[in-house]
């Protein structure tokens, strides 16, 4: 980006007033600006939003050609897309992103190269390759990444089918959520597969994962709309349902009670309903519901 001499004192006095009228677009970089001072503050310090900002706004600063504009206008696009996308979106629109924000960014390099003709071509020339050999870097990886992410989804839904497909599934659920478990918790050391397994078995009607998946949607992805789902599904067979299901579920509301968060009415409603079955479930001296025991209930 070519800036005129001066620019950090210049830029300093136009962030100073915008802040007041533009805090969203000027706060961050202000901040930063007032923290390390003025004088130490570089271009590399600017996020993308910032420098669509001056090279829009202040032109007196930082000249550019419109092409420049226009490519840096979808960067910015692309972050906002980007930072707002959904963590439940399936992991191929989720690559898809990436690698149109790689392409994207690329063309913006390709685009200060042919028109910043201002900028000496030694300096563009650096930039170009400098930056193009790590987006190429990026897309190897996020590749090997989706590689892998499509090897664990054909695995994961091959367990699923072979659940499915048991005359046992409950026997044949036990045996597979236990290598789950012991590769999430023991070997691997990260819950997401073990997470990601029971959401996937949930949504293909394994019943035995409901339970699990209601508390995930609960109490991990605050999502009380889905949660509710997930336990109704579990009450639909209800002269099957056992005493450890609805413990799942109970468990699951006390949990997000006792965090302080209030039920949906939805979620009331699901109590209600197995207080209306029978079940032993009260509020305790702080207001949140718990499935009593037997003896608690006969106290």
């Amino acid at each position: 980006m070519v800036a005129v001499e001066d620019w950090k004192n210049q830029l300093y006095e136009k962030t100073q007033i915008a802040v007041k009228y533009s805090p969203a677009k000027y706060k961050p970089a202000y901040k930063i600006m007032r923290t390390r001072g003025i004088e130490n503050y570089e271009i590399d310090d600017m996020d993308v939003t910032f420098i669509s900002e001056v090279i829009h706004k202040c032109s007196y600063i930082f000249p550019s050609k419109v092409e420049t504009r226009k490519a840096i206008e979808q960067l910015t696009e692309d972050r906002n897309v980007n930072g707002h996308s959904d963590e439940n979106e399936e992991c191929e629109e989720l690559y898809r992103y990436a690698f149109l924000s790689l392409t994207n960014l690329q063309r913006f390099i390709d685009t200060v190269d042919e028109w910043e003709t201002d900028i000496p071509d030694e300096i563009r020339l650096e930039y170009r390759q400098r930056y193009s050999a790590e987006i190429i870097e990026m897309q190897k990886s996020i590749d090997e990444e989706r590689i892998d992410q499509v090897q664990r989804t054909k695995d994961m839904d091959k367990d699923i089918q072979r659940i499915l497909s048991s005359d046992d599934r409950l026997k044949t659920w036990c045996d597979v959520i236990k290598i789950y478990m012991d590769r999430s918790f023991v070997i691997d050391h990260n819950i997401e597969l073990y997470q990601e397994f029971i959401l996937r078995a949930s949504t293909a009607g394994i019943i035995h994962a409901h339970g699990q998946a209601a508390d995930y949607y609960l109490n991990t992805d605050k999502n009380c709309d889905e949660a509710e789902k997930r336990m109704r599904l579990l009450m639909e067979d209800k002269d099957n349902l056992s005493a450890g299901d609805v413990h799942s579920i109970m468990s699951a509301i006390s949990m997000y009670m006792i965090r302080g968060n209030v039920l949906s009415d939805g979620l009331e409603d699901v109590v209600v309903t197995l207080i209306n079955w029978g079940y032993p479930i009260e509020k305790d001296s702080t207001g949140v519901y718990v499935m009593l025991s037997k003896r608690e209930k006969s106290l």
